[in-house]
């Protein structure tokens, strides 16, 4: 079975100690003995630098590395050209790899939106070459576009249904075209539907092995009382809603609690909000430790209580990498909505709570619940590492992927032989 996989974001070996979704997907699909192509960017999309030539060598798949017109800033026309601009490139280097011989026609393609342009690219190679497509989506574009508009729901809609148009397109195309749709979360599922009914799977992205190795500290342990500790790992930047972190802190109900907050990651607002919490006279109780290598984050993790996942309520991210890594560190989380697919998990396996995002008094009053009840953290510690061993290894994740999307092949080729 000779399989491609199509994608210019994912790093072949990990930064930071995370490996994409991609690297899983590919090991799986060779240790199923396929014949694995991945096709991918010279452009480094998270350190936003040209990738060393190392990274594509000493792996059980073949390379091939397209060069990408760099940008800067992930929401920009650069961007959305440098995607399109690829995709035309993809479309050539394809043809003339067959016509030449040196490649060969690939049974299944997966191919990852976004970006929407290179997946449309994908499925026009489809109806030429005849293969099984399947179509992975990581975010909905252009829909989490249209929602970080400056207007109201509604005219975000309209606006955003304008805008980004030519990106709907492109979507639509690709979905139309593809034989199986999978998603990182049912909310991303659900958003691909409103195109086109198709059978869909959702795949969480799941936590490497090591994130599931035995935990240092018991449990009852660390939950006992003493300092609360709360972590935020990610991006630093407007993107979330991480001066109520702070906020929350000054609240008087918890001013007179031993109460630390820490936050492991980088971005724009990182001066800022060491500033913020400097004029709070929080510089003691709040903590910034930057980018922290794996090592160091999982003994961060392993010390705190509590996970914060702050992303704005209008985002349509429901089970970022993050999220994963909390809870196989038994981090209960507090989410900034109460709706959505995250929180309906978090209540349904009780493993964390819901706050008002902006609103630093309803977190403070969360955050006092755990304060004045450690069994409750204990309880919800222990959910959310068991919810990780049982929903979020990708040694179970990807082999089902594979077998699935193998099975999408087999009932194409079933149906096209009736």
């Amino acid at each position: 079975m000779k399989v491609w996989l199509v994608n210019i974001f994912d790093a072949m070996a990990g930064h930071g100690g995370q490996c994409g979704r991609m690297v899983s997907i590919a090991h799986a699909f060779a240790d199923a003995d396929c014949a694995v192509t991945w096709w991918t960017s010279d452009w480094d999309h998270g350190r936003k630098c040209r990738r060393e030539a190392s990274e594509f060598s000493g792996h059980p798949w073949q390379t091939q590395v397209l060069p990408s017109l760099s940008y800067q800033k992930n929401i920009s026309l650069r961007r959305f050209y440098s995607h399109a601009r690829f995709a035309r490139d993809w479309k050539r280097k394809v043809r003339a790899e067959l016509a030449s011989g040196s490649l060969a026609v690939p049974d299944l393609v997966v191919v990852n939106l976004p970006p929407p342009s290179l997946a449309a690219a994908v499925a026009e190679m489809k109806a030429e070459l005849g293969f099984t497509l399947i179509c992975d989506v990581r975010d909905a574009w252009p829909e989490n576009f249209s929602q970080i508009l400056p207007f109201s729901p509604e005219w975000n809609r309209r606006v955003g249904g304008c805008l980004f148009r030519p990106l709907a397109a492109a979507a639509r195309r690709a979905y139309a075209a593809a034989d199986g749709l999978s998603a990182v979360s049912q909310d991303y599922l659900d958003v691909v539907s409103s195109y086109r009914a198709h059978e869909g799977r959702v795949f969480y992205i799941g936590c490497p092995p090591e994130r599931l190795l035995e935990l240092p500290i018991a449990m009852d342990t660390r939950c006992a009382e003493g300092t609360l500790k709360l972590v935020y790992i990610g991006s630093l930047s407007a993107s979330y809603d991480l001066a109520t972190l702070i906020e929350a802190l000054r609240e008087e109900v918890l001013r007179s609690l031993p109460i630390e907050l820490h936050f492991a990651g980088y971005g724009a607002l990182a001066g800022q909000l060491q500033a913020w919490a400097q004029d709070a006279g929080l510089t003691e109780q709040v903590h910034f430790h930057g980018m922290l290598d794996w090592g160091a984050l999982r003994a961060l993790l392993n010390q705190c209580h509590l996970a914060i996942n702050a992303v704005q309520p209008e985002s349509r991210i429901a089970m970022p990498n993050k999220v994963g890594d909390y809870f196989a560190a038994a981090l209960p989380v507090l989410h900034t909505s109460a709706q959505g697919e995250l929180a309906q998990l978090l209540s349904t396996h009780d493993m964390g709570a819901s706050y008002q995002a902006g609103q630093s008094a309803s977190l403070a009053h969360v955050i006092l619940g755990y304060a004045k009840d450690r069994p409750r953290l204990l309880r919800q510690s222990v959910n959310a590492r068991a919810f990780a061993e049982a929903q979020l290894d990708r040694r179970e994740i990807y082999p089902k992927f594979v077998k699935w999307a193998l099975e999408r092949g087999e009932a194409r080729s079933l149906k096209g032989a009736v």
